[in-house]
């Protein structure tokens, strides 16, 4: 495929490219992680040279590569598929600086994977020096690297970790009442693996960089940034129609317990213990409708309400349409709901915040007004 360049020229003249090859690691890497410090402690050693780092955007760590580039000022050719129109909002998306970079850009396939398997060919042929910093032994790096024509420096070689290390998934412990019918419909989070909604790669790299024990966008640490900007954000993500809605499930704790569950295709739990509670009465006076299961009519303008079905239909989902904003409910009608009384310490200057336990347990007056909204016409 022919390949277009646009920024300085003077770049590929003046600063010899390097590229730093990381296999693919666990999904949630923190900043003190072997492998990270060996990637940071590459991209001074570029700088410090005189020489320009071969990047790319996606996966995880090319995306850890480019922004270190970016914090410590080193010249970076970029190969991206991005048209170079969108060069500005690649930029910004990572912090760098117009002046420093040249873009090539690779006309895509319009398939992710193999998009990224011809950036990797085309950093390949044209890098003056390779480093390996993490790969995986017989992989497809590892023994592309014992063919490679050309200058190979270990000095920040680091073992690759087969059994990664990843966030425990919690379960609150199991208590009466489960089975019975709640009060409260909840949002539930979990943790993330990408940026949060409007936040910049550049932000989200930033805080896996300066980590420490924990992984910066877990279950808890997303549940308090929700509290922190006061609203729930809208995610068109396998709606109908794609139209951005927030989701709550009005099913009975015994069943949403049975989602708080490694799941193997998405490599992450269903749902993980920890979110907001509204009381549905609440959530009609903002919109909020009960989800209709079954196929909704291509051209209905009401297809956000509607849910194909299946597995699904047991968690008796309701919906908003576009963001919620926690302001607008008043301090008694929603709730925090952790896995534990040992969590609502964490999260108490957020308001009124309950353990599983205790929100199961409820109260007489809030069960009588749950059956009398979620009956209502």
């Amino acid at each position: 495929m022919r390949c277009e360049t646009s920024g300085p020229a003077s770049l590929a003249r003046s600063a010899a490219p390097v590229l730093l090859a990381v296999s693919a690691q666990g999904k949630t890497p923190r900043g003190h992680d072997p492998w990270v410090r060996g990637l940071e402690a590459a991209v001074e050693s570029i700088r410090d040279a005189g020489d320009s780092l071969l990047a790319g955007s996606g996966p995880l760590p090319w995306d850890l590569t480019l922004r270190l580039a970016a914090r410590a000022k080193v010249p970076v050719v970029l190969i991206t598929t991005t048209p170079p129109a969108n060069r500005n909002q690649l930029l910004a998306d990572f912090g760098l600086c117009d002046d420093r970079v040249q873009m090539v850009h690779q006309p895509s396939t319009r398939r992710q994977k193999r998009d990224w398997q011809l950036r990797d060919d085309l950093a390949w042929q044209r890098a003056a020096k390779v480093c390996p910093i993490s790969l995986r032994p017989g992989g497809r790096l590892a023994s592309r690297l014992l063919t490679v024509g050309k200058g190979v420096d270990r000095t920040w070689e680091v073992p690759w970790e087969r059994r990664p290390w990843v966030p425990e998934l919690v379960i609150p412990d199991e208590v009466r009442g489960e089975s019975s019918e709640q009060a409260w419909l909840v949002h539930w989070t979990r943790r993330r693996y990408s940026p949060w909604p409007g936040e910049t790669p550049a932000s989200f790299c930033d805080a896996i960089l300066e980590s420490d024990t924990s992984w910066p966008r877990d279950a808890p640490a997303t549940l308090e940034r929700i509290l922190r900007e006061g609203r729930l954000r809208a995610s068109g993500f396998r709606a109908s129609g794609g139209v951005p809605v927030v989701s709550f499930s009005a099913a009975t704790p015994a069943v949403m317990r049975t989602n708080f569950r490694w799941c193997a295709r998405k490599v992450a739990p269903m749902w993980e213990p920890l979110g907001i509670a509204v009381l549905p009465e609440m959530l009609r006076e903002l919109g909020g409708e009960p989800v209709q299961y079954g196929q909704a009519s291509r051209t209905s303008n009401e297809r956000w309400r509607w849910h194909g079905g299946g597995s699904f239909v047991q968690e008796h989902e309701w919906r908003v349409r576009g963001d919620l904003d926690l302001s607008q409910l008043p301090s008694s009608s929603w709730r925090v709901i952790v896995p534990g009384a040992d969590w609502e310490t964490r999260f108490a200057h957020w308001g009124s915040v309950q353990s599983w336990g205790a929100w199961i347990a409820g109260d007489a007056a809030d069960r009588h007004n749950s059956r009398m909204v979620l009956v209502a016409p």
